[in-house]
């Protein structure tokens, strides 16, 4: 499980279903509450989250299953599955702006580039 804010990742946890997910809305000030935000996809363990450097609705999530998501925080579904890993994912971030870079167990390095970031 995944807690958001727009910010910054605050945490990761793991369910039993490996859905990446938030799980309350919590008051930040007195009138004011953070959004809960749900994501699900996948039935692995979380290996990495970060968020884009310059759009705080976009954020990039590295799994285990060997697939790498790009998220729009203002839709519930993945804009982009990378899939170009052949075991489990350890690590991946934004590069250059428009690429996502990470790499597996695989011994692989990858660079996905020409990614829009509206």
């Amino acid at each position: 499980m995944i807690i958001l804010n727009a910010v910054y990742c605050q945490r990761l946890l793991q369910p039993r279903e490996g859905d990446l997910v938030s799980i309350k809305k919590r008051k930040v000030k007195s009138n004011a509450e953070e959004s809960q935000l749900e994501f699900s996809s996948h039935n692995s363990w979380i290996s990495a989250c970060k968020w884009h450097t310059k759009s705080l609705f976009h954020l990039l999530s590295a799994f285990y299953d060997g697939k790498v998501m790009l998220w729009d925080l203002r839709t519930a579904w993945p804009l982009v599955i990378i899939d170009s890993h052949e075991d489990k994912v350890l690590c991946a971030d934004w590069w250059k702006g428009d690429s996502v870079i990470s790499g597996g167990v695989d011994s692989k390095l990858c660079i996905s580039s020409g990614i829009s970031v509206q």
